[in-house]
């Protein structure tokens, strides 16, 4: 009842239309980045079951989006499957051992990524449950402050990329040839320009307005021009998914019968790695919402409002997922802090899970990597510009050490890096530290000098 009272009260307040905005447009990325992972992870041999595979991420996102949405401590939660666990979802999907039939194949993949969702679920259920957060919610200042920045130098390339732009394989004088310059040139100008309007202005109505206004542009130029939507989403320019519409579930109960068990259980140790690469992950997103909203979240409940998801999104036959520091911040940012955010975007996952991704086919790429270079270039600004007139050197290197690491190498390779330095300097420091020294005498038996220093 509590729960029905706050979203009617936010439904009749000032976060209706911000909840809205936000909800939409990252509704809108969410479903094309969800679209995409489910490409990643059921291609190759699984190509012939891609929009089956497709959909049980989206059903995924959907359920656990809605979930985090109501039970997160924090209001404005976005949650779906973040990129390091997709990333070992395409390392289980590739590992497959399943020779010849193709439906088996499917259906073991599906099955090991259901485990994998109820089994990072319970674990995390027994963290909250338990309250054992405490036990990994130390993770120091520059560490966090590193994610953060790597986070936000990946968004920026995965923009550019999304635009066709490859620094490694093109050089400056072909960027500015026509038929590439139309690529990425409005996505460019959109990000920077949300940019600057943002900075000089705090009003809700510039994300869904500038997006809207954007869209509707740049389907007149294409128009002007003599570009079929056929004919753009050929050449890149408008979103084109794999997601076709239907009711769920993806297979008939009957092809439990084709799971190959064998495959599944050695595939235990990817799962484990799963349960881990995702408790990071989560770990690594709270502390940086933490930071950039000066917030304090009971980290426990967080934990259970992930493990919930997780355990309903397998049971589902969906993929699991977390809260995304990248997609919530939007929250923060434009005034949305209320669970209506949340609930919109997991009714848009749900819609394209009904009636397919058709809808999505209007969107133009560009737009939508101009969003993330937006995110991209917020989190650089804060933590990269900002950062250094707040930090001493020590921390400040660290931090850059950190980000150049998970561009480089991964995020987990990032943060292992960070917290074996920061371990290295607090010993260090420590060892400095003459925390009790003790002498006897005929006179006074027991001498404690204590000396504590800074």
């Amino acid at each position: 009842m509590n729960l029905i009272s706050e979203l009617r009260a936010d439904v009749l307040s000032g976060n209706l239309f911000p909840a809205l905005s936000v909800g939409l447009v990252v509704g809108v990325i969410g479903s094309a980045y969800l679209i995409s992972v489910g490409a990643l992870v059921f291609s190759g041999p699984l190509a012939p079951f891609l929009s089956q595979g497709t959909i049980m991420v989206l059903f995924g996102g959907f359920l656990v989006c809605l979930w985090i949405a109501l039970t997160s401590g924090y209001r404005g939660a976005l949650s779906m499957t973040a990129v390091p666990s997709s990333m070992v979802l395409v390392v289980i999907a590739s590992s497959i051992g399943v020779e010849g039939d193709t439906l088996a194949r499917f259906v073991t993949t599906a099955t090991v990524v259901i485990i994998g969702a109820v089994a990072t679920g319970i674990c995390f259920l027994m963290v909250g449950v338990f309250r054992l957060a405490n036990l990994i919610r130390f993770i120091p200042y520059s560490v966090a402050g590193g994610f953060i920045a790597g986070t936000g130098v990946l968004l920026c390339v995965a923009a550019l990329s999304l635009m066709g732009v490859t620094p490694e394989r093109q050089t400056l004088p072909s960027l500015l040839e026509p038929d590439v310059l139309w690529r990425w040139a409005p996505g460019v100008v959109y990000g920077f320009g949300l940019v600057l309007a943002t900075k000089r202005w705090s009003n809700h109505y510039i994300l869904p307005a500038s997006f809207l206004f954007a869209a509707v542009l740049y389907h007149l130029v294409l128009a002007g021009l003599g570009i079929s939507g056929n004919e753009a989403r050929e050449a890149g320019l408008l979103f084109a998914g794999t997601a076709q519409g239907g009711l769920w579930h993806p297979f008939e109960s009957g092809d439990v019968t084709h799971v190959e068990w064998a495959a599944v259980a050695a595939q235990v140790p990817n799962i484990l790695t799963l349960i881990v690469v995702t408790l990071i992950t989560v770990a690594m997103h709270l502390s940086a919402l933490e930071l950039a909203t000066n917030l304090e979240l009971e980290w426990n409940r967080e934990f259970k409002a992930a493990g919930g998801a997780g355990v309903i999104a397998g049971l589902g036959a969906g993929a699991g997922g977390s809260l995304i520091f990248t997609f919530t911040i939007l929250s923060d940012r434009f005034g949305a802090e209320s669970r209506l955010t949340g609930v919109v975007t997991a009714l848009l996952f749900g819609s394209v899970v009904l009636l397919g991704d058709s809808l999505l086919n209007l969107v133009p790429v560009p737009l939508i990597a101009g969003m993330l270079l937006f995110l991209g270039l917020g989190l650089l600004d804060e933590w990269i510009v900002k950062a250094r007139r707040q930090l001493p050197w020590t921390e400040y290197a660290i931090l850059l050490l950190i980000a150049a690491t998970i561009v480089s190498l991964g995020f987990l390779e990032g943060v292992g890096v960070g917290m074996l330095i920061t371990m290295v300097f607090f010993a260090v420091s420590l060892s400095r530290v003459d925390v009790i020294e003790a002498s006897y005498t005929a006179r006074a038996p027991l001498v404690l000098n204590r000396t504590v220093t800074h």
